[in-house]
């Protein structure tokens, strides 16, 4: 007969469960929070996702990428990382005078190109998901005119295959037809 689980203890698997999959904490802070090893939090939320059916889990892990697309594409849409000089003041773009135009502070864009990347991958990722890379299948043409045409084509190789019989039956013979055209005698 299987064991009763605490209530408690259910409440708290659920919240374990939430958090990592909210994905704002880390196995090491959910640990430090319920005061569990950080394999035990390994355990619960993979007794958790083996109790979800296929079709739940694969659900369960397209709204995964779909959050994480919508914060790369916040990240790529956003301002950047601003400059610091390395005594951690803004750096600004410069006038041609060489005087800062303090209303133009400059930015990184490498947050933006990583996340960019990160984003190919993610869609790449929802694409074999919902099975958007498989190569459509072909429709067979049933129409009429596609079945004559077909008739006409095998008519074309029964006719091609008859004449190479006939030709290798004159070359085991050795004997050609020929036709013979005389030349008329020119009057001179």
């Amino acid at each position: 007969m299987p064991r009763t689980r605490d209530v408690a203890l259910v409440n708290r698997d659920a919240e374990i469960v939430g958090m990592v999959r909210d994905g704002g904490h880390n196995y090491q802070e959910i640990s430090e929070k319920f005061g569990i090893s950080k394999a035990r939090i390994s355990q619960i939320v993979s007794r958790y996702y083996e109790e979800i059916p296929d079709d739940g889990s694969r659900d369960i892990q397209r709204a995964k990428l779909e959050r994480a697309q919508e914060v790369v594409l916040g990240i790529m849409n956003g301002p950047g990382k601003r400059v610091v000089s390395p005594g951690g003041s803004p750096v600004f773009e410069r006038f041609p005078d060489g005087t800062i135009d303090y209303n133009k502070p400059l930015y990184d864009e490498e947050i933006k190109i990583k996340a960019a990347l990160a984003g190919a991958t993610i869609s790449e990722r929802l694409a074999r998901s919902y099975g958007l890379d498989r190569p459509r299948q072909k429709q067979k043409d049933e129409s009429t005119e596609f079945d004559q045409a077909m008739e006409y084509v095998k008519e074309l190789a029964k006719q091609n295959k008859d004449l190479q019989e006939r030709l290798s039956l004159h070359e085991d013979t050795g004997v050609y037809e020929a036709e013979v055209i005389e030349v008329p005698e020119i009057a001179s």
